[in-house]
């Protein structure tokens, strides 16, 4: 199984479902570098920092607001396989008050 590159804190379950079966997951502070190195990567979302996953997948593309040149939309293909991902349970990427975490 392909371990995840980035965890996204997303408590509220606010994504979204796309066309083919996919999901977006929106407005995540990263830059433009780090934003483009994930595509094709495996991406899991928690409700925190110490909770397994509870969905992931492989990101198919990124999309860089329009507002605010820092925050990108994270698309993704839902993969079974990462939910229940503990790779960024306690890991210290998380960092203080940021919901995005590179494993």
């Amino acid at each position: 199984m392909n371990k995840p590159v980035i965890a996204l804190m997303c408590k509220s379950h606010d994504y979204k479902s796309t066309t083919g079966n996919s999901f977006v997951t929106s407005a995540w502070t990263m830059s433009k570098e780090k934003a483009t190195s994930i595509i094709g990567k495996n991406v899991v979302l928690t409700e925190g920092r110490n909770q397994p996953a509870y969905m992931g997948g492989v990101v198919t593309g990124v999309n860089q607001s329009t507002t605010e040149p820092t925050r990108f939309d994270v698309y993704f293909q839902p993969d079974e396989n990462m939910t229940g991902n503990t790779d960024a349970v306690g890991h210290s990427g998380w960092g203080n008050g940021r919901a995005v975490c590179y494993l």
